[in-house]
């Protein structure tokens, strides 16, 4: 009887402490588990806010100058003056919306996957439209008009953009510039790796 008491007693005992160290355990993993997310949760937080912030350096800047050329006729096209201006111009391009960045962390935090979306023309802006030379003027032309000067820039930048976009190089430049760009931020914030797809 006495043996049975203490094989009893020591097996309430060792179920009990079984049961206070599942639950311990299981309390060790749950917190650990709920630390990790809520560090994950704090770091997709940062890199949102690192990702707006950093939205003005995501621009790629192409700079260009042009010169025009324009003539303006006499009635019946007796009298001619031909005109030259020149203009300076920037074209932009990078992510029109940072919100539309995706990304994922991995690797317990140490590497970034960012989704970036296709890089687009944001911009193409007269910077400064010069001055519009006379290179000959005819004793009966008209004076050019300055919308007509403002049309000709216009139709010159739309050509040089369309120059532009017609080889890869130009959109190829800006997306490894912006990768490059978010390569420092995010290295910055600690990540070992940074995966662009």
């Amino acid at each position: 009887m006495i043996i049975k008491d203490i094989i009893k007693n020591v097996s309430t005992k060792l179920i009990v402490y079984s049961i206070i160290g599942a639950v311990l355990i299981g309390g060790f993993f749950f917190i650990r588990h709920k630390i990790f997310e809520d560090k994950f949760k704090s770091l997709e937080m940062l890199v949102s806010a690192r990702l707006v912030e950093c939205a003005e350096l995501c621009v790629f800047k192409y700079e260009y100058e042009s010169m025009i050329k324009l003539q303006t006729s006499a009635l019946f096209g007796y009298s001619t003056s031909d005109y030259s201006a020149n203009f300076k111009a920037v074209v932009r391009a990078g992510i029109s919306n940072m919100q539309n960045v995706k990304f994922r962390i991995a690797d317990k935090g140490k590497t970034i996957i960012i989704y970036l979306p296709k890089i687009e023309v944001l911009s193409n802006d007269t910077m400064d439209e010069g001055q519009v030379l006379v290179d000959s003027e005819g004793f009966f032309a008209r004076k050019i008009k300055k919308q007509e000067v403002l049309d000709a820039i216009k139709d010159s930048k739309k050509k040089r953009l369309e120059e532009l976009l017609s080889t890869p190089d130009f959109l190829y430049k800006a997306e490894t510039q912006i990768q490059n760009i978010m390569n420092e931020q995010f290295t910055v914030m600690g990540f070992q790796e940074i995966i662009f797809k």
